[in-house]
């Protein structure tokens, strides 16, 4: 009996300390499965190449109960960008976005609110209502252009840089993407067409954009009314097969 007891006991104190073994083992392989986790959810919701939001991450920001919203909604995109890629390579261009992003994140900051790179050269901010639309709209700009200096693979090159923009106001209820981006998107569509003046404007209710607006223009948004979907469709260009 005695024999007994002690086995018994000692399988219970193996089983014990295995358990434990095992709870202590499993603990960093959870930890590390939690940061995992949280370092996908980082990347689905910002840019790779500048760090910031991306558009999802953006209108997310909706649902977050600790953001305060937004009033005033911007879109900005980097004039003769092409030209950069084209003439200096995508490293170039990169390098360009990077402080690109960078200068409108200082400035998003200094508004209280937030970036976002969207797509290519296209960036956005969400700011809370700290002054009129025109004149936050116009120290963003003025933050943001100016010289840029970047490596080639013939040194060191300082790039003039400016962009266009287009701001709108909405109400507290109205979605970012459903009514600031597109408003925001009229609004610099019709600050490029300007041939003098500032280079950026303010959305306007009646401001619209022209059906065949020229493909820099389009933005692959759906606009959701009454329940209902309708895509918005970007042409593609492409030059044919090669020779």
């Amino acid at each position: 009996m005695f024999y007994i007891i002690m086995f018994a006991l000692c399988a219970r104190l193996l089983l014990t300390v295995g358990f434990a073994a095992g709870l202590f083992s499993t603990v960093p392989s959870l930890w590390r499965m939690r940061q995992q986790v949280r370092r996908t959810g980082w990347w689905l919701t910002h840019d790779c190449l500048t760090r910031q939001l991306n558009r999802a991450g953006l209108l997310m920001l909706e649902h977050e109960p600790r953001w305060p919203g937004c009033s005033i909604v911007m879109l900005l995109d980097v004039d003769e960008f092409k030209q950069v890629n084209d003439g200096h390579g995508h490293d170039v261009g990169d390098q360009l976005l990077r402080v690109i992003g960078q200068r409108l994140a200082r400035a998003a900051h200094r508004h209280g609110g937030v970036a976002a790179r969207l797509s290519g050269d296209e960036f956005a901010l969400a700011l809370p209502a700290r002054g009129d639309v025109a004149t936050v709209t116009a120290t963003v700009v003025a933050m943001t252009v100016g010289p840029i200096h970047v490596e080639t693979g013939k040194g060191p090159v300082a790039l003039p840089t400016s962009v266009s923009a287009g701001a709108c106001v909405i109400a507290p209820d109205d979605s970012i993407e459903r009514v600031g981006l597109r408003h925001a998107d009229i609004a610099m569509y019709h600050a490029k067409k300007r041939k003098d003046g500032p280079a950026y404007a303010t959305y306007k209710p009646g401001m619209q954009m022209p059906a065949k607006a020229s493909r820099r223009q389009l933005r692959p948004l759906d606009t959701f009314r009454n329940g209902a979907v309708e895509p918005s469709r970007e042409p593609v260009d492409w030059p044919g097969p090669a020779d």
